[in-house]
């Protein structure tokens, strides 16, 4: 999230200078397109009992009065269907008044030198996404990727990437697997 910041129009006065840890604006297990957070919530709403086709500031208040137990076990369902991630950093359209955060992908903001005046120092751990381990347990991610070979595509890919998601998923498998599919 701190890269996604240095990038942003809104964030402009906040950054000299950023530390990154274990990721940048260029995540391989989420989506900034906004295709990927309408499929979220074409999901999401209804399992909250708000229709989709409600306008935009009925949504809004309807999802500030929902408990948030609520909207906890819509996410975890969610999780369930989606793998790691759900509510992630999106590109936002142009709302009148407005100054979004993430105002295109955050590649194509970095090709225009966007965030270039800020210096980043980027790092990583030695044990870098064992936190996820627990969750690719209980949710069995070696069956599901045997089930579903394409949940090795990122999902920045999948959602943008279209028939070339078998190739895609054929590359992967092939090379970081060897057709094997394991947590090691």
């Amino acid at each position: 999230m701190t890269h996604i910041l240095t990038l942003s129009t809104s964030a402009r006065s906040l950054f000299h200078r950023a530390i990154l840890l274990s990721g940048t604006a260029f995540s391989d297990f989420f989506s900034s397109s906004p295709l990927f957070a309408k499929t979220i919530n074409s999901f999401f709403l209804p399992l909250l009992g708000i229709h989709a086709s409600l306008p935009a500031d009925e949504i809004h208040q309807k999802l500030i009065e929902t408990p948030i137990n609520a909207i906890m076990e819509a996410n975890k369902k969610l999780i369930n269907l989606f793998g790691l991630t759900t509510f992630t950093p999106v590109v936002e359209s142009y709302q009148p008044g407005i100054t979004p955060i993430l105002e295109d992908d955050p590649e194509v903001l970095v090709d225009s030198g966007r965030g270039s005046d800020i210096p980043l120092l980027i790092g990583f751990t030695d044990a870098e996404c064992e936190s996820f381990r627990p969750r690719f347990e209980q949710i069995d991610i070696v069956a599901q990727i045997e089930k579903t070979p394409d949940l090795v595509v990122s999902p920045r890919l999948r959602f943008m990437t279209g028939d070339q998601l078998p190739v895609l998923a054929e590359i992967i498998h092939n090379k970081y697997f060897n057709y094997t599919p394991d947590l090691e």
